[in-house]
């Protein structure tokens, strides 16, 4: 059933405990709500000097956790955020059927210890004088000059650069109520959540840009609507466009981080459009982590990938980049949301190269 790699870490299980004095610590799923992976890691001149882990699961959660730390072990703090679930899939030597959300949640317990130390390293001391870091809600670094690429990205396609169908005097039209428009964007970018769920819904976009969706969106006539983006110029001009439109509000990851941070609970269906293909997956795991605290029992996450290829490492991305040669994205994404506790959780193939992962928060009790 397992291979000779699992049944060996298994009985032999290497980093495994706490590690003193560590720099960074990432949990993937939940405690006390299934399995779940805690990974703890120091660094030393930017690469992985020591790490600990922590599980909660079976024989193959207990082996991947031992694996992916010997692999990431001595490795730089960009070589060890690379490392993907099939490479360790490929260093267990495979997992049965049922049993690969381990290697996820390993990678992803992983990535974000590792991301922490490398934060913390390179957060300014208190006595430092410099500035402090920039933060955004999904606990990611931002710094002002990715704010103000995304917003030159935004006017450079305002201008008249960009895609011809994103811009032009239809962004500005009225509501679609229904018709043809409304249907073609539920049905490619909304698969899997019954319309009728969506009429008088709480709904929150990650990644709404200046709000070119929103006419479509409000068609549903949700009771609400969140729109969040990075850029600081899209947020002014989706608040200047629905200036006195009731429940609708648009909010900037870092200036509205606290609010953000407050939110719980809230939403019906928490969603992003054209938003995760061009996002890290360091940065994904992150924004999944909040759609995820966002919706209510019961609501809907939904979130835009590509099929084939292989996903970006932190040093191929830059703000804007879409990843049409990169992709493979569904398998990990289904397995994320998995280990964070989604039920129902499906990929729907929508579009040539694009598809969505949607899962169902449980409802509590």
């Amino acid at each position: 059933m397992y291979s000779d790699q699992v049944k060996d870490h298994f009985a032999n299980p290497r980093n495994c405990g706490e590690l003193a004095d560590a720099d960074g610590e990432g949990c993937a799923g939940q405690p006390g709500r299934g399995n779940y992976m805690i990974i703890q890691t120091r660094l030393d001149d930017g690469r992985v000097a020591a790490l600990g882990y922590k599980t909660y699961g079976c024989p193959p959660a207990i082996a991947a956790g031992s694996c992916i730390t010997e692999m990431a072990l001595g490795r730089s703090v960009e070589d060890a955020l690379s490392i993907t679930r099939a490479e360790l899939l490929t260093a267990l030597g495979g997992l049965p059927l049922g049993r690969e959300h381990c290697a996820a949640l390993a990678v992803d317990a992983l990535t974000k210890a590792v991301q922490a130390a490398a934060d913390a390293a390179a957060s300014p001391g208190p006595d430092s004088g410099a500035e402090p870091g920039l933060r955004d809600c999904f606990g990611m670094g931002v710094t002002e000059d990715e704010i103000l690429r995304w917003d030159e990205l935004w006017i450079s396609q305002l201008a008249g650069e960009g895609r011809p169908s994103d811009w032009g005097p239809h962004i500005f039209a009225p509501p679609q109520r229904e018709g043809p428009v409304l249907e073609r964007f539920r049905r490619d970018n909304l698969p899997g959540i019954p319309p009728e769920r969506l009429s008088g819904a709480r709904l929150m976009e990650i990644g709404c840009g200046i709000g070119r969706l929103v006419r479509l969106q409000l068609g549903s006539a949700p009771s609400r609507y969140a729109g969040l983006d990075v850029s600081r110029f899209a947020i002014a001009l989706a608040r200047g466009r629905f200036h006195g439109w009731e429940g609708r509000e648009f909010y900037h990851v870092v200036d509205d981080r606290e609010r953000l941070l407050a939110i719980r609970d809230e939403f019906d269906v928490v969603f992003g459009v054209s938003v995760f293909i061009h996002t890290p997956p360091e940065r994904a795991e992150k924004m999944l982590d909040y759609m995820v605290g966002a919706a209510a029992p019961g609501g809907w996450i939904s979130v835009d990938c590509f099929v084939g290829g292989r996903p970006p490492t932190p040093a191929e991305w830059r703000p804007g980049q879409r990843w049409d040669v990169f992709g493979d994205q569904v398998d990990a994404m289904c397995a994320a949301m998995q280990a964070r506790g989604l039920v129902g959780v499906e990929f729907h193939h929508t579009l040539e190269k694009r598809g969505y992962v949607l899962g169902q928060k449980p409802e509590r009790g």
